[in-house]
């Protein structure tokens, strides 16, 4: 059995250890439940969800481990409309937590995955041939990896500081040691731009890491007066997936996965 603790480090390492579980604070606590809050405006409940346009998918309940209490919201349908074609939809499901409360996520049917939910409210999903294990995001292994941040500062910053050095004081980091973007790596701001961290900010950046199995993915960091939140999702595919990467990362974009 694992445990959350940091979906965040492990979105990054991949060290599934079992860790003691702490309980979460009042005040990530409450974050999350205005995060959920606003996801379910943006998905909707099953009801509204029935009415989307396009072919249905399954949306598929994963492992799960909780770092305090399961997240609250509306539970997920069995399946839910994507607005893809059915030639696309047909090699896709949605995939949420065990309790069904997490706004699911895009990614290849009839995957494994895992849910960790951490105590300060960080949430991973890792999406990953069956068969196999999670690998570390950007290594070239075929996978989905997607995260939220929260309310954990350090998290965020950690996300976008490669992308955005200006961040680093935006977010009180100044200072703090930053990993580099990995050799080759193209980014492309669709949102914003790295030369204004000047609330309010709501970013959208793509990124792509070359290689055999290409990583495709994007980041979403919004800034306020009050701090900082960073979503993000990668989709590492065989050369014959870019469609469906474009379909998962869309997705994630157009529900603007749990960002407020």
């Amino acid at each position: 059995m694992w445990l959350a603790e940091d979906p965040h480090f492990l979105f990054r390492s991949l060290t599934w250890l079992d860790m003691p579980n702490k309980p979460p604070t009042a005040v990530a606590a409450a974050f999350m439940a205005l995060v959920l809050g606003l996801a379910t405006a943006v998905t909707g409940t099953p009801e509204a969800s029935a009415a989307a346009t396009g072919a249905s998918v399954p949306v598929v309940s994963c492992p799960s481990s909780y770092g305090g209490s399961p997240l609250t919201g509306p539970v997920q349908p069995s399946t839910e409309k994507t607005g893809l074609p059915a030639s696309t939809a047909s090699r896709l499901a949605l995939y949420t937590d065990k309790e069904r409360t997490l706004p699911p996520v895009l990614g290849p049917r009839r995957w494994s995955c895992q849910v960790m939910v951490g105590a300060d409210g960080t949430v991973g999903v890792n999406i990953y041939p069956p068969g196999t294990r999670p690998q570390p995001s950007g290594t070239g292994h075929s996978g989905i990896h997607v995260l939220s941040d929260s309310a954990c500062q350090g998290c965020v910053y950690d996300t976008v500081c490669s992308f955005d050095p200006g961040a680093a004081k935006a977010l009180g980091y100044s200072g703090l040691p930053c990993s580099p973007l990995a050799k080759g790596e193209v980014v492309t701001w669709k949102k914003g731009s790295p030369k204004n961290n000047k609330p309010p900010v709501h970013d959208i950046i793509d990124f792509v890491v070359p290689g055999h199995e290409a990583t495709n993915g994007v980041v979403l960091f919004d800034l306020t007066k009050s701090g900082g939140m960073a979503s993000e999702d990668d989709c590492t595919l065989p050369p014959t997936g870019p469609a469906l990467c474009k379909a998962v990362l869309g997705s994630f974009t157009q529900e603007n996965w749990l960002m407020p």
